[in-house]
C-alpha cells in the first residue's frame, strides 16, 4: 500500500477518494479504515477524458503529504494517467 510503511511514524485512520485506472471508463472508489480497505467499480463513468483526476484523502495522525503523494504517483502509469491529487487531515 502506498500509506503503509513498517518505518513511518504515519498513522492512517481513514482513506477515500476516486480513482482513474488505465483501460476503464468507469470512476473507482477506494474506501479504508487503517489497514483495511477496498476498491470498487462506481456505475459512473467520467464526464470526459480532461475531468478525470485520481483525487484520494488520507485523515490521520503524523502524515507526511510528500511520502503519500510518492506512494501514489509509483502506481501511475507513465503518460497514462494524469497526476494525482492527495489532500491531508490530521
Amino acid at each position: 500500500m502506498c500509506w503503509r510503511d513498517e518505518d513511518s511514524s504515519m498513522d492512517v485512520f481513514r482513506v477515500k477518494g476516486i480513482l482513474r485506472l488505465m483501460g476503464s471508463a468507469k470512476k473507482h472508489i477506494v474506501q479504508g479504515v487503517h489497514e483495511l480497505f477496498e476498491i470498487t467499480e462506481s456505475t459512473e463513468g467520467w464526464p470526459s477524458v480532461d475531468d478525470a483526476l485520481t483525487q484520494v484523502i488520507f485523515i490521520g495522525r503524523d502524515l507526511d503529504r510528500a511520502v503519500l503523494q510518492a506512494g501514489l504517483d509509483a502506481c501511475k502509469v507513465a503518460g497514462g494517467v494524469p497526476p494525482a491529487a492527495v489532500a491531508v487531515e490530521g
